[in-house]
């Protein structure tokens, strides 16, 4: 038998089981469900600048001068040129504006007058890269100089790549050229200057690196290498606010818009997410992406509903057949009119669509018209997508809010049903349960899913919140007969357009970082079973923290309280105050404390006032007893229990919410949940005699004698697991999950399984706030694997603080 340490502090003990440690059996013969092979997927939006200035490989901002009607937004002028934007004698009838470049004085100006772009926030020139040039001039008055179209530094100081148009026509050309750079610089310009006098019109300057594959109007290499890497089985897209549009229906996505030559393509404005889309990333490049990474096309498609508008029902055939059409040019063989349309447009194969998705988030609960009216629209575009593709899978919307257990309120056949979960670190553990006792009547697409909740983040994405991610992708493993398909959102954010903070990939127009949820959906992705294990659990509960406090608070409220005291359940004080001998015991944490004749008042109406009272705590059960008066302010009261630190604690929130409700709010490293609301108002200068009763988990609470709160904490597990068997089944695969600061021991025993050696990876953290910035991009990666041998039936195992542990052992099959 080899031992083998693991990483600095894990090792793997084949012993006999430990005193306390956790214990879990996985037995070859309890076999679970099916995994599907595609389970793990992407969801691309074009927000924060994910596609345009992102994965999108041009680098001309503002390319065809529709961005701003008043300005030509992205570009300035330099020395001489005076710009305007124009609107009639376009290049074609899609455009919508052009720029006029006048050049009024001088003759052998050496190329210091004309315009220059920054390109979303700077344009990479990269030393030996080369460049793709290619733009639209005409001078109707005639030009008899050269523009120099160049990579610059910002201030034009330096030349870094340039070529030399001459001989502008009078009317429309398109001109192209290659330019190569001569030095680095991530935050270069674009210029077209001139050397005489004149006037000359100009459109879609359009500029591109290599790109992915080498594919025109293509993809930035390193972006969608990071996608390609992760092993996506199928990209959901064009997005889902996206795919709605505001107001009307003119700026929702519109495939047809998107197809062609970029010079025909009008663009939109993304009025959703705050920027307009040159639509150079359309359709077809959304499905050669699709192709070229390997991964099932996922359409989603507007049904006539969007934010703040709704096209009658009666009026959708249009709408309809815009879907049909959109199949049969991704689905068609070349002899159908769309396929020939396709093959025209470069690809001759049919990109064969398998997955489209039926609105984005527009079935809600309540009374919402335009929710009501889901079902009925849902129908008819469904039976005529069947009937002319009746491969296709359909995907329909559930509540995307409001509730943790959406429904499909109609009867109508459906494929799957796309849930959307975006919640909190201690609601991703909380819910790794969630579909053990769901109903098995339909198949669960979780479309969007993150461990977001405000605050509880960092700056990009905690390891604390990828674990939480991962423990709940291990429910929808360990239920993969329920949980299809699964798709973190968001991908993209530009760091100069953080429009949604949390992310799975961050970039600049020269860099690119990954966050600890990306390397999670990475691991899952490349370590997913086929064959699901049941797991056996003995002694699997988080240890209990220890000396744990109590406390007062307020919430935008001044505030004094009376007779502090802590009971056990024997009617004996554990402590008590009235404040008669100072403030010793207390420890305010925020807020302005004072002591009173016997009283200790808060008189701050700032958010998150709290004092901790200073006596640790031993026993599991006791209650609180204080009186209270609201002073003035916005809510209320904050009872605190179960004290930590600033991170972990509970408290009865007493006119929370705008002072509407009683609460119970626990957090966990920085996370909160809630449970048990109940409507309730904080009057000013009433007394409350607020009594809280603690019994290990189970949380009663009563305002004057009366019960506003019964509820129990959640209860934990100390790790979490599932298990699996490879296509052949001679691989076990075993990830492990320990969200918390201290290590776990974890004794595992192998039923029906033979395991003799495998690999361990990890990506762990030392602090649940760990992340990732541009500055430290490798904080928190995946370990390499690690060569394990001499395995035997039973075996110990140390799982690290803030881990995710990926075991792969070789078995008997």
């Amino acid at each position: 038998m080899k031992l083998k340490p693991i990483l600095t502090c894990c090792l793997f003990l084949f012993t006999a089981t430990i005193m306390g440690q956790t214990i879990l059996t996985i037995d070859g013969s309890q076999k679970g469900p099916q995994i599907n092979s595609s389970l793990y997927g992407l969801f691309f939006e074009e927000i924060n600048h994910a596609g345009d200035g992102g994965i999108y490989a041009e680098l001309i901002r503002n390319r065809s001068f529709e961005d701003n009607s008043n300005i030509p937004e992205g570009w300035r002028s330099l020395g001489s040129a005076q710009t305007s934007l124009f609107t009639k004698g376009l290049l074609n009838k899609v455009q919508g504006e052009a720029l006029h470049v006048n050049i009024s004085s001088g003759t052998n100006m050496k190329f210091l007058s004309g315009i220059s772009n920054e390109g979303f926030w700077g344009i990479n020139a990269v030393k030996g890269r080369t460049y793709t040039l290619n733009l639209w001039m005409q001078a109707p008055k005639g030009y008899h100089g050269q523009i120099a179209a160049s990579l610059q530094s910002a201030d034009g100081t330096k030349i870094y790549a340039r070529t030399i148009f001459s001989s502008i026509g009078k009317s429309w050309k398109k001109y192209t050229a290659t330019i190569t750079s001569n030095s680095n610089d991530s935050a270069a310009h674009f210029s077209l200057l001139f050397d005489h006098p004149g006037t000359v019109d100009i459109d879609m300057v359009s500029l591109f690196p290599p790109t992915f594959k080498n594919r025109k109007n293509g993809l930035r290499p390193d972006l969608a290498q990071m996608l390609y890497d992760v092993h996506p089985g199928f990209i959901r897209f064009p997005g889902g606010c996206y795919v709605e549009g505001v107001g009307s229906y003119e700026n929702a996505f519109q495939w047809r818009r998107t197809i062609g030559p970029i010079e025909q393509r009008p663009g939109h404005w993304n009025k959703v997410w705050g920027y307009r889309s040159s639509d150079g990333l359309g359709f077809d490049e959304y499905l050669q992406m699709c192709e070229d990474l390997h991964a099932a096309p996922l359409f989603v498609v507007n049904i006539g509903l969007g934010h703040e508008y709704s096209i009658p029902i009666d009026s959708l055939q249009p709408y309809i057949n815009d879907v049909l059409d959109a199949l049969e040019y991704a689905n068609g063989d070349i002899h159908t009119p769309m396929g020939a349309l396709r093959a025209k447009n470069g690809h001759s194969q049919p990109y064969n669509i398998k997955y489209i998705e039926l609105g984005n988030e527009n079935y809600q609960a309540g009374n919402d018209a335009r929710s009501q009216e889901y079902p009925q629209r849902y129908n008819l575009f469904r039976k005529s997508i069947l009937s002319r593709f009746p491969q296709i899978k359909i995907i329909g919307n559930v509540e995307a809010w409001g509730t943790d257990s959406p429904s499909w309120r109609n009867n109508y056949p459906v494929d799957f049903l796309d849930e959307h979960y975006y919640r909190s670190y201690s609601w991703m553990r909380q819910n790794f349960t969630k579909y053990d006792h769901y109903a098995r009547k339909h198949q669960i697409y979780n479309g969007e899913y993150a461990a977001n909740e405000s605050g509880t983040y960092g700056k990009n994405g905690t390891i604390q919140s990828a674990l939480g991610e991962a423990i709940y992708m291990l429910g929808m493993e360990r239920n993969a007969d329920v949980c299809a398909m699964a798709s973190f959102a968001p991908i993209f954010t530009h760091e100069n357009n953080r429009a949604w903070d949390y992310d799975m990939i961050h970039f600049t127009a020269a860099e690119s970082f990954a966050t600890p949820s990306y390397y999670v959906q990475k691991l899952f992705a490349h370590n997913l079973g086929r064959q699901a294990l049941q797991i056996t659990e003995t002694n699997n509960t988080a240890a209990a923290p220890k000396n744990l406090r109590t406390g007062l608070g307020t919430w935008k409220t001044a505030a004094q309280f009376e007779s502090f005291a802590i009971i056990d359940p024997n009617d004996n004080f554990i402590a008590k105050d009235n404040y008669t001998k100072g403030l010793t015991h207390w420890i305010p944490e925020h807020g302005k404390w004072q002591k009173g004749s016997l009283n200790y008042i808060q008189n701050s109406q700032d958010e998150n006032c709290v004092s901790i009272f200073n006596q640790p705590i031993s026993q599991t059960a006791y209650e609180i007893n204080v009186n209270a008066k609201k002073i003035s302010g916005d809510e209320g009261f904050l009872l605190i229990f179960n004290y930590q630190d600033d991170k972990n604690y509970c408290w009865w929130n007493i006119g929370g919410w705008g002072n509407t409700k009683s609460v119970l709010e626990s957090c966990i490293n920085g996370s909160k949940t809630s449970s048990d609301q109940r409507p309730f108002t904080v009057k000013e200068g009433e007394t409350y005699q607020l009594r809280l009763l603690v019994n290990g988990n189970e949380i009663s609470g009563f305002i004057n004698g009366q019960e506003m709160l019964h509820t129990s904490l959640p209860s934990f597990r100390a790790i979490y697991s599932a298990a699996a068997l490879n296509e052949k089944g001679d691989t076990l695969i075993l990830k492990i999950v320990n969200p918390d600061p201290q290590i776990n021991n974890v004794h595992l025993n192998f039923k029906n399984l033979q395991p003799t050696n495998g690999t361990l990876q990890q990506l762990k953290g030392f602090t649940a706030s760990d992340e990732n910035t541009l500055t430290q991009k490798q904080h928190v990666v995946p370990s390499k694997e690690i060569q394990l041998s001499g395995i035997a039936e039973q075996m110990n195992f140390k799982a690290l603080p803030f881990s995710l542990n990926i075991l792969k052992l070789k078995v008997a099959p």
